[in-house]
């Protein structure tokens, strides 16, 4: 006698309320995932549970390695798969994430696909690692190991060029006028104010001074707090403004040009022993006035001319030129004031 073993169906694709413990049932209308259509049921007395149908066989029915739309993942002998897409998702890219093996997993390592692409990139992997360089990538998507530059040289205007290694401490140092500061990763190099006692950042009274590409300049009657009370200097009696020319100068007390001071009357010589040379250009001669050996001041220090030297030389009394001369006596009045002779009458002077 045959045993039969009856199990509910349905022909819809809607799961039992309740089934007995021990109970089977299966739904026979095609479904997809979102219902439960094509399934196997058994019950417990107090829930029903799939356990199977034609729609799970349906997900296993490729070949295994190859990655099949709406189908299960099934790695072959290899525990390989051909394709593995991670993410379907209009908004969120998708990640593969790597959980640790401690604290329950809480913390992962995950890789993440960014939410746009301008197109569908493909990395291709290097075959063998290189220790302690890093991945880089062509234009192609194609990556490779790149050596890592741990160092690089440094040069300035002044100086020589040094090389700064990875791991080392780059200083940069201020000075007088500049300050230099570091603060997440920023280094800011910036201008102190300039002051009496150090070199800085100035600035110029716009009323006084027109600064264009760097050029400073005064402006006319523009330097203000006293610094240039006058527009002009006097120099002795003469006064005169600025940017004009002196060709004379009136007022001097003294004058020093190198070695000869003049002062006063006296022209002199101030470096020791010094000579005071009068030295004219050419056929140039030193002359002095006419008359001058007449003059009332003339003595023993003064300067002479060559014609007294000479009759000095000669121990000659010279007289001035005449025009007449006699030895015999004269019947006239000589006036000495007026330099004449005045005759008695006709013929009382006979000059030979």
């Amino acid at each position: 006698m045959a045993t039969i073993i009856q199990i509910k169906r349905s022909t819809g694709t809607t799961a039992p309320n309740t089934l007995s413990d021990g109970e089977l049932a299966y739904t026979h209308g095609a479904g997809t995932q979102a219902d439960n259509g094509d399934r196997l049921f058994i019950g417990d007395g107090s829930s029903v549970n799939v356990i199977g149908g034609e729609y799970f066989v349906n997900l296993m029915d490729h070949v295994h390695g190859t990655l099949t739309a709406s189908s299960a993942l099934l790695v072959d002998s290899n525990k390989a798969v051909d394709d593995f897409y991670v993410g379907n998702n209009a908004t969120t890219g998708g990640s593969l994430k790597l959980n640790e093996g401690t604290n329950n997993g809480t913390n992962y390592i995950a890789l993440k696909s960014p939410n746009l692409l301008g197109n569908d990139t493909t990395y291709t992997l290097p075959a063998t690692p290189t220790a302690g360089n890093y991945l880089t990538t062509n234009s192609s998507g194609d990556l490779s190991w790149g050596s890592i530059t741990s160092s690089f040289d440094i040069d300035a205007d002044s100086g020589t060029t040094d090389t700064f290694n990875t791991g080392e401490t780059l200083t940069f140092t201020g000075g007088e006028g500049i300050d230099t500061t570091v603060t997440n990763n920023t280094i800011t190099i910036a201008g102190e104010d300039a002051t009496s006692a150090n070199k800085g950042i100035a600035s110029f009274n716009s009323a006084d001074f027109d600064v264009t590409s760097g050029d400073v300049t005064i402006k006319l009657l523009g330097v203000s707090n006293g610094q240039l009370v006058n527009d002009g200097i006097t120099i002795g009696s003469d006064d005169t403004s600025l940017g004009d020319t002196i060709t004379d100068l009136n007022g001097l007390t003294s004058v020093d040009v190198d070695n000869i001071t003049l002062d006063s009357n006296t022209i002199s010589t101030t470096n020791s022993n010094g000579d005071l040379v009068l030295s004219p250009n050419g056929t140039g001669t030193v002359t002095v006035p006419s008359g001058y050996t007449s003059r009332a001041g003339f003595g023993n220090d003064s300067l002479v001319n060559k014609s007294y030297v000479d009759g000095v030389a000669n121990g000659l009394d010279v007289k001035g030129s005449n025009r007449v001369a006699t030895t015999a006596d004269l019947s006239a009045t000589y006036n000495n004031a007026n330099g004449t002779l005045t005759a008695g009458s006709n013929g009382a002077i006979s000059i030979d």
